[in-house]
């Protein structure tokens, strides 16, 4: 390697961006822009594969939505306060999806649909207060029954395996900055997440089980993950102002 060219490495390495070692201190802004980023490059190849009634599913919308993705990413956040975690949920769901349903596929006729889903079953699954699904529908610019439709679909495509640990979010959360050139992660050693930042699927004592509030018929679905069962109700956290959501 020339000097020229050595030199070259060394002022790119000098100006890339230190991340945080852990993903729940990251800047939000950051996550959304290498979240985007991975999700635009899924798009990019799974735009060229035609939309049959093989592959045909109840997250295609008619046209892809007038939003980019780090824009409706950002309105997420902007209006649902939703954690880091389960920004970076979306992509283990994916994952979980495209496992056992290999005809799925995330382009831009499918993926605003799958994330506000996404959004709307990790927070109820993550974190301690959540949202109504008519405010997270308000937010995701779809109608309250169409994302009640979907969060149902979403579940039985990940067959209810909603648990996000939180030693496998740092690993997608490596995996991504490892992916940019522009960023790179301190291995400095992160002192213990606050708590309510990381999910937590330790707890294996069903006294310990939390009902998780789905939209849907009043039933107990059987059958468990990371010790959660989920409560088919209607719930959320009031005190949010609907009107305050710009239409989108």
């Amino acid at each position: 390697m020339s000097s020229t060219t050595s030199a070259a490495a060394a002022a790119a390495a000098m100006d890339r961006i230190v991340l945080p070692e852990s993903y729940y201190t990251c800047d939000t802004s950051h996550l959304i822009q290498m979240i985007a980023d991975m999700l635009c490059t899924l798009m990019s190849h799974n735009d060229q594969i035609p939309v049959t009634h093989t592959n045909l599913t109840r997250f295609h919308s008619r046209a892809a939505p007038g939003i980019t993705i780090a824009d409706y990413l950002r309105r997420i956040i902007k209006y649902a306060s939703v954690e880091r975690a389960c920004l970076l949920a979306i992509l283990l769901y994916i994952d979980r999806v495209c496992e056992r349903h290999r005809s799925f596929t995330i382009s831009s006729l499918t993926v605003h649909r799958f994330i506000i889903a996404a959004v709307t079953v990790s927070a109820k699954a993550i974190c301690d207060s959540y949202c109504t699904n008519a405010h997270y529908a308000k937010v995701g610019g779809i109608s309250t029954q169409e994302l009640n439709t979907l969060e149902l679909e979403f579940l039985f495509l990940i067959d209810w395996q909603v648990a996000s640990p939180a030693a496998v979010l740092q690993q997608y959360y490596a995996n991504l900055v490892r992916q940019y050139p522009a960023y790179t992660r301190s291995l400095t050693p992160a002192a213990a997440p606050p708590p309510g930042t990381t999910p937590d699927t330790s707890a294996k004592d069903p006294e310990k089980w939390k009902p998780l509030a789905v939209m849907g018929s009043l039933a107990l679905i059987p059958g468990t993950y990371y010790g959660v069962y989920f409560a088919l109700a209607l719930a959320g956290v009031p005190g949010w102002d609907l009107a305050a959501i710009p239409e989108l």
